[in-house]
């Protein structure tokens, strides 16, 4: 089965934990610090899901309201949950202060310590992603997808048999326009030529559901528009 945790974090932000359950279970990553405690683990007792019965956590991409509950959440499992994150993202996921200063150049203490925060304790990513990997749950499977774009290693994750497409935000909005009329990108140092790949490669999924990271889910319809806009900001 699949279920969507809406989660709300940090002044009514909200970040859409994703759950599949197979034989085996696997979280879609982990919100800021606080989220596991504030709302996955009370969600997951709703569900009658015992923490340490999710064997899997894909962190889809290096960002802070991604990762900041990978410490808690295994911890929680009793040290049994695996995370997994793609090559090009994986340390920045497992090392926090190399995440801070070495991605996001954050040199002032003040800023430091905030920034460390809201990314929870350093925990190992157990199993690196490429794409092109198929994670059996016994009775249910998932594609991974690599989507670069947001970051250079981002993930989405397709359930081809009940057509649910995690994208995250691999699909990503709009640029703003500034008060000169002047475009601005998505992301510093977008690579436009990868993202584009990745807005045609899930457009062509035959996907059913589209769960966005933080947009509440769409159907088929909804989400080739959202992805047809995209490509249209790119021309």
């Amino acid at each position: 089965g699949f279920t969507v945790i809406p989660c709300s974090f940090e002044g009514g932000r909200t970040i859409n934990i994703s759950l599949f359950c197979g034989e085996r279970r696997l979280l879609v990553d982990a919100g800021v610090a606080s989220t596991p405690r504030e709302c996955i683990l009370p969600a997951l007792q709703r569900l009658h899901v015992a923490p340490s019965e999710i064997e899997w956590l894909v962190v889809l991409h290096a960002h802070a309201d991604h990762l900041g509950g990978c410490a808690a959440l295994r911890a929680a499992s009793g040290d049994r949950l695996r995370i997994a994150a793609h090559a090009l993202d994986a340390r920045a996921i497992a090392d926090h202060h190399y995440f801070a200063t070495q991605v996001n150049g954050i040199t002032d203490e003040a800023r430091l310590e905030a920034f460390l925060a809201r990314c929870g304790g350093d925990v190992p990513v157990d199993t690196v992603l490429m794409g092109g990997e198929t994670i059996d749950l016994g009775g249910l499977s998932l594609e991974v997808i690599y989507a670069p774009g947001h970051t250079a290693g981002n993930l989405s994750l397709f359930d081809r048999a009940h057509g649910v497409l995690v994208h995250g935000e691999s699909v990503m909005g709009a640029g703003a326009t500034d008060a000169e009329g002047w475009r601005t990108t998505w992301q510093l140092g977008l690579d436009t030529a990868a993202y584009r790949c990745t807005l045609q490669k899930l457009a062509a999924l035959p996907f059913e559901r589209y769960i966005s990271s933080h947009e509440p889910p769409l159907d088929r319809q909804a989400g080739l528009q959202r992805i047809g806009a995209a490509l249209a900001q790119l021309d």
